[in-house]
């Protein structure tokens, strides 16, 4: 989970089909990580029901909100008259990133591996910067070849200049 976890940080910059299947690779493995763990194996008393979903816990405190907001989603896909298909794609990624943020809390859940992880955003961060600048004076980048735009805005290997400022400004306070 941690390996899956630091190649979705190093190719976030990079591909966004990267993106969605490390996201999902996570998912997925947290999911049979869960369902398969020795601890939970003991003898629960209580319903089907109520034990699939206490494979699915996390202590964190951030679990009742998550859910609170997960259902309020689902709910206002019953209100919608038009777009179903567009409003029923933004419930199943909001889904999708639920299940991402309690996978990410269950896996990094030490000092250590969330030093690690910081440091390994920094470092990707640094290069992302460094290939802007490089941008900026060579003409393109070094990663994807990205040239420089004619408002001399950087976008180094993001391909646009706001989805690499979001990307930065997501990382200040760090």
């Amino acid at each position: 989970m941690l390996i899956n976890l630091s190649l979705l940080i190093i190719g976030l910059p990079f591909s966004r089909a990267v993106t969605e299947i490390g996201i999902a690779g996570i998912i997925l493995g947290w999911i049979i990580y869960r369902f398969s763990s020795k601890s939970d194996n003991k003898v629960i008393i209580g319903s089907k029901i109520e034990r699939f979903f206490r494979k699915f816990r996390v202590e964190c405190g951030i679990g009742v909100p998550l859910t609170c907001f997960v259902f309020v989603c689902m709910f206002s896909l019953t209100q919608t008259n038009h777009f179903y298909p567009e409003s029923l794609r933004g419930v199943i990624k909001v889904i999708k990133y639920t299940f991402f943020c309690l996978a990410v809390i269950d896996t990094v859940n030490t000092r250590k591996r969330f030093n690690n992880l910081l440091i390994l955003i920094l470092s990707v961060a640094f290069v992302i910067s460094l290939n802007g600048l490089i941008q900026y004076f060579a003409g393109t980048d070094l990663i994807r070849q990205y040239p420089l735009s004619e408002e001399h805005r950087i976008s180094s290997s993001f391909g646009n200049p706001n989805n690499l400022a979001g990307y930065l400004c997501m990382l200040i306070p760090l």
